[in-house]
């Protein structure tokens, strides 16, 4: 399996932000946990959106697909994103 240069920027990025957060948290575990810290805050914000952005997702790409449009991923994500 070959991957394209930005499938290899992806997991890069994605591997120093999890060395990065350990390093914080063994530095200052209780930091992370925190409730007045401001990234607790915002984690908190989005995770309580997450059921609504998963459930118009769903009701975008169902009603694409009744519409006979494409199931196409993308477009799904560009019309929730609006």
């Amino acid at each position: 399996m070959e991957f394209s240069e930005a499938d290899i920027n992806r997991m890069l990025l994605a591997e120093h932000t999890r060395k990065t957060s350990e390093d914080t948290y063994a530095r200052n575990p209780l930091d992370a946990e925190n409730p007045g810290n401001d990234l607790y805050q915002k984690s908190l914000e989005v995770a309580a959106k997450a059921p609504l952005l998963h459930m118009e997702l769903q009701m975008a790409a169902a009603e694409q697909r009744t519409m006979g449009g494409g199931s196409s991923a993308s477009s799904t994500a560009n019309e929730v994103g609006r």
